[in-house]
Protein backbone atom coordinates (compact mmCIF):
# COMPACT_ATOMS: atom_id res chain seq x y z
CA UNK A 1 0.00 0.00 0.00
CA UNK A 2 1.38 3.38 -1.01
CA UNK A 3 0.49 6.94 -0.20
CA UNK A 4 -0.17 8.68 -3.52
CA UNK A 5 -0.91 12.24 -4.56
CA UNK A 6 -3.11 12.86 -7.59
CA UNK A 7 -4.00 16.08 -9.38
CA UNK A 8 -6.63 16.27 -12.10
CA UNK A 9 -8.90 18.78 -13.78
CA UNK A 10 -11.86 18.75 -16.14
CA UNK A 11 -9.53 17.89 -19.05
CA UNK A 12 -7.94 14.86 -17.40
CA UNK A 13 -5.19 13.65 -15.09
CA UNK A 14 -2.40 16.08 -14.28
CA UNK A 15 -0.10 13.85 -12.26
CA UNK A 16 0.11 10.91 -9.87
CA UNK A 17 3.08 10.79 -7.48
CA UNK A 18 4.14 8.06 -5.05
CA UNK A 19 4.83 10.01 -1.83
CA UNK A 20 5.78 6.95 0.21
CA UNK A 21 8.60 5.98 -2.16
CA UNK A 22 10.09 9.48 -1.89
CA UNK A 23 9.71 9.46 1.89
CA UNK A 24 11.64 6.19 2.19
CA UNK A 25 14.44 7.41 -0.07
CA UNK A 26 14.71 10.72 1.79
CA UNK A 27 14.76 8.99 5.19
CA UNK A 28 17.55 6.61 4.18
CA UNK A 29 19.58 9.43 2.65
CA UNK A 30 19.38 11.46 5.87
CA UNK A 31 20.27 8.41 7.99
CA UNK A 32 23.31 7.79 5.80
CA UNK A 33 24.36 11.42 6.17
CA UNK A 34 23.60 12.27 2.54
CA UNK A 35 21.54 15.07 1.10
CA UNK A 36 17.93 13.90 0.59
CA UNK A 37 16.75 13.64 -3.02
CA UNK A 38 14.69 16.41 -4.51
CA UNK A 39 10.96 16.03 -3.95
CA UNK A 40 9.13 14.63 -6.99
CA UNK A 41 6.49 17.33 -6.77
CA UNK A 42 6.05 20.66 -4.99
CA UNK A 43 2.54 20.75 -3.53
CA UNK A 44 2.63 24.54 -3.25
CA UNK A 45 3.32 24.86 -6.98
CA UNK A 46 0.42 22.53 -7.73
CA UNK A 47 -1.85 24.69 -5.58
CA UNK A 48 -0.68 27.85 -7.35
CA UNK A 49 -1.36 26.21 -10.71
CA UNK A 50 -4.85 25.27 -9.56
CA UNK A 51 -5.61 28.77 -8.28
CA UNK A 52 -4.32 30.38 -11.49
CA UNK A 53 -6.52 28.18 -13.71
CA UNK A 54 -9.93 28.38 -12.06
CA UNK A 55 -11.72 27.51 -15.30
CA UNK A 56 -10.18 24.00 -15.26
CA UNK A 57 -11.55 23.09 -11.79
CA UNK A 58 -8.43 21.37 -10.42
CA UNK A 59 -8.56 18.85 -7.58
CA UNK A 60 -5.59 17.63 -5.55
CA UNK A 61 -5.91 14.63 -3.22
CA UNK A 62 -3.68 12.28 -1.27
CA UNK A 63 -4.87 8.72 -0.75
CA UNK A 64 -3.79 5.19 0.12
CA UNK A 65 -3.67 3.24 -3.11
CA UNK A 66 -4.22 -0.24 -1.73
CA UNK A 67 -2.76 -2.75 -4.19
CA UNK A 68 -2.48 -0.24 -7.03
CA UNK A 69 0.72 1.49 -8.10
CA UNK A 70 1.13 4.73 -10.06
CA UNK A 71 0.85 2.99 -13.44
CA UNK A 72 -2.40 1.27 -12.42
CA UNK A 73 -3.92 4.55 -11.22
CA UNK A 74 -2.94 6.26 -14.50
CA UNK A 75 -4.51 3.38 -16.44
CA UNK A 76 -7.73 3.70 -14.41
CA UNK A 77 -7.83 7.43 -15.21
CA UNK A 78 -7.58 6.51 -18.91
CA UNK A 79 -10.14 3.70 -18.90
CA UNK A 80 -12.76 4.83 -16.36
CA UNK A 81 -11.94 8.26 -14.95
CA UNK A 82 -15.24 8.95 -13.17
CA UNK A 83 -15.03 5.72 -11.16
CA UNK A 84 -11.49 6.37 -9.91
CA UNK A 85 -12.21 10.06 -9.22
CA UNK A 86 -15.28 9.18 -7.15
CA UNK A 87 -13.25 6.55 -5.26
CA UNK A 88 -10.42 8.99 -4.52
CA UNK A 89 -12.87 11.67 -3.37
CA UNK A 90 -14.53 9.26 -0.94
CA UNK A 91 -11.32 7.62 0.35
CA UNK A 92 -8.70 10.37 0.06
CA UNK A 93 -7.78 13.61 1.77
CA UNK A 94 -8.54 16.77 -0.18
CA UNK A 95 -5.65 19.23 -0.44
CA UNK A 96 -7.35 21.53 -2.96
CA UNK A 97 -10.62 21.43 -4.86
CA UNK A 98 -12.24 23.82 -7.29
CA UNK A 99 -14.78 21.16 -8.15
CA UNK A 100 -17.65 22.57 -10.08
CA UNK A 101 -20.91 21.84 -8.36
CA UNK A 102 -24.12 22.21 -10.27
CA UNK A 103 -26.70 24.11 -8.26
CA UNK A 104 -30.15 22.61 -7.79
CA UNK A 105 -32.88 23.94 -10.06
CA UNK A 106 -36.04 24.64 -8.10
CA UNK A 107 -39.18 25.04 -10.14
Amino acid sequence: MSQLLAMWCNTGLGCVVDLEDYSKKATWAVLKGNKPPEAPVNINLLKIRARANLDRHYEIYTFNSGDFDVAAIEELFDSSPQIIVDWIRSNGDCIHSDRQRVAAVIV
